[in-house]
């Protein structure tokens, strides 16, 4: 069966055109729970510090915005913050470096009159960084627990200026926009690897509360066959989702009555599943978008053995099937916790 049917789980997620034709509605899903962390610190550790170490910070950048955007990253929620105590947020901000810069000589056909000439135009290139690094060290531990440097901020990124017709015109802009641009590149690479900071703290060690929705699958009216069972079923699934809360870690169990409720009518209505017939009430396409329905029920039923029994019927897409992953490690990690 899984060769037979063809997968359209990417094209719900993408919302392409085509779908609307084949009597598909998707129906967003929306919802609050508390996200679990990849990698939790022991029960035992219950409060954390945070060190920090400064590179060269230029003149005309503050100090005081630097460490503050760092501090503000360097979180972690449920833990409480004391000077020298518990886990240990260790982050350095290493000097901002800039490679020596070069002129990039760029020769165009340009029109000029009736004939195309030559022209060269000129540009400077150069590479520059940012490095923030960043461990976190457990009580009692010599060697950090981990230590990576955020968004590879390690590597070096490549700028080009804008391009000018005579270097003279290239100098001039230069020696005018110099301090200001290298001020600009140091904001804006601050400011994208103390996002990245927030968000890997977060993802590997905070309880989270995240808002997020998913699409279910209906069909539309169609004067051919009634559809309300299929209708009903979504229904049945957001009164399911609407009893999340959003300090859930795992959805509670009036959630998971609700959705097997719907998942139930799902089967049901999948009894009468014609994968030849294309123009019987429950062709392949439906079936497809049924399974998914189901699919998508189990993940956040955390019942992750049956949506791989789900995967064997059906094509599931890479952006469903890293949502499960995804949960499926945190549940793993966070089980004694449960």
């Amino acid at each position: 069966m899984k060769k037979r049917i063809i997968t359209i789980i990417s094209l719900l997620i993408l919302g392409l055109g085509w779908l609307n034709a084949q009597n598909f509605d998707k129906n967003k899903v929306a919802f609050s729970y508390t996200k679990m962390p990849l990698t939790p610190l022991s029960k035992e550790i219950t409060t954390y510090s945070v060190r920090l170490d400064l590179g060269y910070i230029y003149a005309g950048d503050s100090k005081t915005v630097v460490e503050n955007s760092i501090k503000n990253a360097a979180t972690i929620n449920h833990l409480k913050k004391i000077f020298g105590n518990g886990a240990q947020l260790f982050v350095r901000l290493e000097s901002y470096y800039k490679s020596e810069k070069k002129i990039v000589e760029n020769v165009k056909s340009v029109k000029k009159g009736e004939e195309r000439v030559n022209v060269t135009y000129y540009s400077y290139r150069f590479s520059y960084k940012y490095p923030l690094y960043f461990e976190m060290r457990l009580p009692g531990e010599v060697d950090p627990y981990e230590s990576v440097f955020i968004n590879n901020s390690d590597q070096m990124s490549s700028y080009k200026s804008k391009e000018y017709k005579s270097k003279s015109e290239l100098y001039k802009w230069w020696n005018e926009n110099y301090k200001t641009l290298q001020g600009e590149l140091r904001k804006k690479l601050l400011s994208r690897n103390t996002s990245m900071l927030k968000k890997h703290i977060e993802n590997k060690y905070g309880y989270t509360s995240v808002s997020t929705s998913n699409k279910f699958l209906t069909v539309k009216k169609f004067k051919k066959f009634d559809y309300s069972d299929v209708t009903s079923a979504l229904e049945i699934a957001k009164t399911a989702f609407s009893l999340v809360k959003k300090e859930d870690l795992i959805f509670n169990d009036d959630f998971k009555a609700k959705i097997q409720e719907a998942v139930d009518q799902w089967n049901k209505i999948l009894e009468e599943s014609d994968l030849e017939n294309k123009k019987t009430r429950i062709n392949e396409k439906i079936t497809e978008a049924l399974y998914t329905n189901i699919y998508m029920s189990y993940v956040y039923m955390d019942e992750f053995d049956k949506a791989d029994k789900i995967k064997e019927l059906t094509e599931i897409s890479d952006e469903l099937e890293r949502l499960k992953t995804d949960r499926q490690a945190r549940y793993n990690a966070n089980i004694d916790r449960l």
